[in-house]
């Protein structure tokens, strides 16, 4: 579990991380969610029950087709599609992906019966709802609304957001290895 979530960890700095050479992303966001794919997929190779395959798949294919889109059209200003739709379909599948990921630890630990685990990310996942629900819903109305306060304000809550999934998977990146200290003793 620990692998898997190390690789998550490190997806998600990669997608933080924003290269560009001549309008050539060099650390594309598809390379990062590819790594949190195969992060992922170490879950389902050890019977874990892991968030829904689609969503990624989906996401994959959004970012396959945004980035090569905007290699092309080459432009100074985007339209709606670059504006709107696509931060928040990112959002979105964002929430849905880690609000599933902090579900599918929670059920972990409630199988290995670690109670004090299982009430510490269930709520990082509250925390997670509420940063990033906010966040989302505060991008669409300032984007609906043409209001640069809200986008502020939206943009300061998704980066707390982000802050708190990525101690989230260091953190799980390292219970495994806590749990190992714990047996041995």
């Amino acid at each position: 579990m620990a692998a898997g979530f190390r690789r998550v960890f490190i997806g998600m700095i990669i997608a933080f991380i924003d290269i560009e050479l001549f309008n050539l992303a060099l650390l594309p966001s598809l390379i990062a969610w590819l790594i949190i794919y195969s992060g992922l997929s170490i879950f389902e190779t050890k019977g874990i029950i892991i968030l829904t395959e689609k969503i990624i798949c989906g996401m994959l294919v959004l970012l396959i087709g945004t980035d090569i889109y905007l290699f092309f059209i080459q432009a100074d200003h985007y339209g709606l599609l670059q504006n709107v739709i696509l931060p928040v379909l990112a959002l979105v599948g964002q929430f849905i992906i880690f609000h599933r990921l902090l579900g599918m630890a929670v059920a972990y630990f409630a199988a290995r019966g670690e109670q004090d685990l299982i009430a510490k990310y269930t709520r990082h996942n509250r925390i997670y709802l509420i940063v990033q629900g906010t966040g989302i819903l505060l991008l669409i109305l300032s984007l609906t609304f043409n209001l640069e306060i809200l986008l502020l304000l939206s943009s300061v809550l998704n980066l707390i957001a982000f802050i708190d999934i990525l101690i989230f998977t260091y953190g799980l990146s390292r219970e495994d290895y806590r749990y190992m200290r714990i047996t041995k003793n």
